[in-house]
């Protein structure tokens, strides 16, 4: 079979750009050197930085401050600002694909300090982020 896209990698980043592929008509091939469930992506539990709350004392600026400082200056800042502007983005489209992130009673998705983070802005599934995650999109990629 001839495909139009090979993706290396089955972690976070390699499904989520096989369903971009599979959703512009592409025919798509993954491959990994493991099982999906095995993957980095599987067992990373902490979460995703994304300011969602801006009455919270939070914004992006500050969540690229935050990130620039961790990378010990081995970072490019126009990419970090790239990449926590459209966290939030990410984060809605991960719960329209079926991602149960921990929720309040209000159904707002809850978020907890974590790292170097100044403020709470990691989103989470108590303790299996990365595997709840990988199994929501490996299912949508097989769809």
């Amino acid at each position: 079979m001839l495909y139009d896209v090979i993706v290396i990698g089955s972690g976070i980043s390699g499904l989520y750009a096989a369903l971009y592929a599979k959703k512009s008509g592409l025919k798509v091939a993954v491959i990994t050197k493991s099982n999906p469930f095995r993957s980095n992506s599987s067992v990373a539990s902490g979460g995703i930085n994304a300011v969602i709350d801006l009455s919270a004392y939070d914004s992006v600026e500050r969540h690229v401050n935050d990130t620039v400082a961790g990378s010990d200056g081995l970072s490019h800042r126009a990419n970090i600002q790239s990449m926590c502007a459209e966290a939030p983005n990410i984060i809605w489209e991960l719960k329209e694909m079926g991602v149960r992130f921990d929720s309040d009673d209000n159904g707002d998705v809850k978020q907890r300090p974590f790292g170097g983070a100044s403020a709470n802005r990691t989103c989470y599934i108590a303790d299996r982020t990365g595997a709840s995650i990988v199994q929501t999109l490996f299912v949508k990629c097989k769809n």
